[in-house]
């Protein structure tokens, strides 16, 4: 006759779910509690030069948008 397999305890299956459990919702606590990594800023003279050029870009290009927002182009009178 086969053997029986000896019987597990329910305690002790109920408190490796719970270990599980418990180790599951701290890993997930961790990893938001983590901040977002930020992209480090390239250091020297490249970094400088292309720093100042975006900015002049930006400046220009918001300047544009203004322009055209205080003074919008009239349709052309047809005389």
């Amino acid at each position: 006759m086969a053997r029986k397999a000896p019987a597990k305890s329910v305690a002790k299956a109920g408190k490796k779910r719970a270990t599980r459990k418990a180790a599951k919702r701290k890993a997930v606590a961790k990893k938001r509690a983590k901040p977002a990594r930020r992209k480090s800023a390239p250091k020297g003279l490249l970094a400088e030069l292309s720093g100042g050029f975006e900015a002049v870009i930006d400046t220009l290009s918001e300047a544009e948008r203004l322009r055209h927002k205080l003074e919008p182009r009239m349709a052309a009178d047809p005389e």
